[in-house]
Formats: C-alpha cells, sequence, structure tokens
C-alpha cells in the first residue's frame, strides 16, 4: 500500500515541476494541461502616418495579437459579437477616411487580430490607412 503513495507523490511533484519550470498552462476548473510549449515573443509595430513605434512583446500562450497591442499602447475599441473593431489608438481616432488595420508578417491574418494566436517572431503591425489603401489588402 505505501507504494502507491509514493507513486502518487512522485507524480504529483513531477506535475508541479513541470507546470512551475516549463511553459505549460493548466485550465484552473478542469485541472486539464490546455497548452504546453514556449510562450511567443512577438514585434509590436504601430504606425500612425506620421511616427512609427515598435516594441518586443512576450505573450503568455494563448494571447492575441490584440493582448500585444494593448501591452504597448492605449487602445480605444468597439467589441461586437464578431470581434473587435480598433477606433484609435495612442489618441489616433479612426475617421471617416482612415482607418486601423491589424497585419502579421505584412499580410491580413486571415481573421481579427483579437482571434489571431501568434506565433514566436511574428511582426504584428497596426497600420493608420485610408479606405483605399485598406481595400488594397482585400484585393
Amino acid at each position: 500500500m505505501e507504494w502507491k503513495y509514493v507513486l502518487a507523490a512522485i507524480l504529483v511533484a513531477v506535475f508541479v515541476s513541470i507546470v512551475a519550470f516549463g511553459n505549460i498552462t493548466v485550465d484552473p476548473t478542469t485541472g486539464l494541461i490546455v497548452t504546453a510549449g514556449g510562450s511567443p515573443e512577438v514585434r509590436v509595430e504601430i504606425d500612425n502616418g506620421r511616427d512609427v513605434s515598435s516594441a518586443n512583446v512576450a505573450l503568455n500562450a494563448g494571447e492575441s495579437a490584440f493582448d500585444a497591442l494593448k501591452r504597448v499602447a492605449v487602445v480605444d475599441y468597439e467589441m461586437y459579437a464578431t470581434g473587435i473593431i480598433i477606433s484609435g489608438i495612442n489618441g489616433v481616432k479612426a475617421d471617416g477616411g482612415h482607418y486601423w488595420i491589424c497585419l502579421v508578417n505584412g499580410e491580413l491574418p486571415g481573421n481579427g487580430c483579437d482571434f489571431y494566436n501568434p506565433k514566436d517572431g511574428d511582426v504584428i503591425s497596426y497600420r493608420y490607412l485610408t479606405a483605399g489603401e485598406v481595400a488594397e489588402y482585400f484585393t
């Protein structure tokens, strides 16, 4: 009977070590491992049409490109059932002729920035563009 307790203690110690020193996320409601692997580091670039700023951001597993932006900028946005629409970054507001667009490695990510989970090394660009410039990414 004692060997069961020893085995259980060893398994618990191994699991705790992996969670503490490895990059593993545990769902707090189920106790199950939901992700494993390294946390991505990305570069966030903000181009407001006059100035370009950038910063490296280390994300936690499961965080989005939008989460990366919120770490480095003051963001105004509207939330809808289909995702977010960015209305301003660092005080530069979208207006009738200019809009904020999210690009990953120079291209549209295929879904909204709040749904895109970056990969290590991604360059996430938020650009303030005219409606015509935005349309070019959709052709």
